[in-house]
């Protein structure tokens, strides 16, 4: 009995199927996953509120999507238990935007992609901490 050839498993079309099936998991991990929780986390809320139109408002309304959850966030948070800890994580792309969303009664903002798509995220932080 010989063993497996060692050969096949280093081919170029094994690799290429590996390729592709890593990449696909990745895609879905990293891409799709995301998005479907946020999505099913707005439903969960807006089912939990008594607001159903709420999240059709947020995903429907692809002209100004941070405008749409910063709004949303801000009628949301009305109606949400005195107890609650609230945090806004979408749209917020400024200083003022987590101003607004503190009065509006977030307890802890969530921002990643504001910081991101700046060359400097460490500066960008540093002069939003600035603006408080």
């Amino acid at each position: 009995m010989t063993g497996f050839p060692v050969e096949l498993l280093l081919s170029p079309p094994v690799l290429a199927l590996l390729g592709l099936c890593v990449g696909s998991f990745l895609n879905v991990v990293i891409h799709r996953l995301p998005l479907s929780t946020e999505r099913q986390w707005w439903a969960d809320m807006a089912d939990q509120l008594g607001d159903a139109a709420s999240w059709k408002r947020v995903f429907a309304s692809r002209e100004e999507p941070p405008a749409a959850q910063r709004q949303t966030a801000e009628r949301l948070a009305t109606r949400a238990p005195r107890d609650a800890v609230l945090v806004a994580e979408s749209g917020i792309r400024s200083p003022a935007d987590v101003r607004r969303m503190t009065a509006a009664g977030a307890h802890a903002v969530l921002v990643g992609e504001a910081f991101m798509e700046r060359p400097d995220p460490g500066a960008a932080l540093a002069e939003w901490m600035r603006c408080r």
